[in-house]
C-alpha cells in the first residue's frame, strides 16, 4: 500500500518518485507525486488512459511531452494537463535531470501501479522498453492500470488484457502484483508512542 513519503525508483526508466499525497489521504480524488528522471532512460511507450487526467508541474530541466500529435518541450514553472483519453507521452527532453510534480485525478490503481512497476524493475522483469518480460505480466499490467496503446480500440484491448490476466493466474501471476510492492510502514501502537 503506497504511504505518503514512500520513495519508489525505477532503473530501467531513470525515475524516483516520491509519493506526496496518496488517494487514501485525498479521499480518492487525487494522487500527487514528485518526479525526478535521469537522462539515459527508457520513456514509456505512448499510451491512453481511459478515465485519469494527469497534471504535470515542472521544477526543473526539460521535459518532453507529446499530446495528441503535437510535441512540445516543458521547463521550468511550465504546466500542462493530460487529458482522459487522449495519446500521450513524455520523456527527459535535455541533458539535465528533469524534476516535475503529477497530480493525477482519479488515481484509480496508479499507485499500486507504480509500486508494481518500480518493483519489477528492480527484479530485472522489464525489458529495455520498461515493459514487463513476461506476456502474462504484460497483460495483467495493461489490465490492473487501465493504460491502453493507442492504436486498437480501448474495449478490444481490455477483452484480451482480461483473457491473458486470467491465463496469467493459471500459471501463479498475482493480479495485484503484491510480490512487488511494498508494504506499508507499521505505525508504533499509542501506547508506545506516548511512551
Amino acid at each position: 500500500m503506497a504511504y505518503a513519503g514512500q520513495v519508489l525508483k525505477n532503473p530501467v526508466t531513470g525515475e524516483t518518485i516520491t509519493i506526496l499525497e496518496t488517494s487514501e489521504q485525498t479521499g480518492g480524488e487525487k494522487l500527487v507525486f514528485d518526479c525526478r528522471v535521469t537522462p539515459g532512460g527508457s520513456p514509456l511507450p505512448p499510451h491512453v488512459h481511459s478515465t485519469q487526467e494527469e497534471r504535470f508541474e515542472v521544477w526543473s530541466g526539460e521535459l518532453g511531452v507529446m499530446l495528441g500529435g503535437k510535441k512540445q518541450v516543458l521547463r521550468a514553472g511550465d504546466r500542462i494537463a493530460l487529458p482522459a483519453g487522449v495519446k500521450h507521452q513524455w520523456w527527459v527532453a535535455g541533458e539535465e535531470e528533469v524534476q516535475f510534480r503529477v497530480e493525477v485525478s482519479p488515481p484509480r490503481n496508479l499507485e499500486a501501479t507504480l509500486e508494481a512497476v518500480c518493483g519489477m524493475a528492480q527484479a530485472g522483469k522489464l525489458n529495455k522498453k520498461a515493459m514487463p518480460r513476461n506476456p502474462f505480466l504484460l497483460a495483467n499490467l495493461g489490465r490492473f492500470s487501465e493504460t491502453y496503446i493507442p492504436v486498437v480500440p480501448i474495449w478490444m484491448q481490455r477483452m484480451g488484457l482480461t483473457m491473458g490476466s486470467l491465463t496469467g493466474r493459471l500459471f501463479g501471476i498475482d493480479p495485484e502484483f503484491r510480490q512487488y510492492r511494498a508494504p506499508a510502514p507499521e505505525v508504533p501502537a499509542l501506547e508506545e508512542a506516548l511512551a
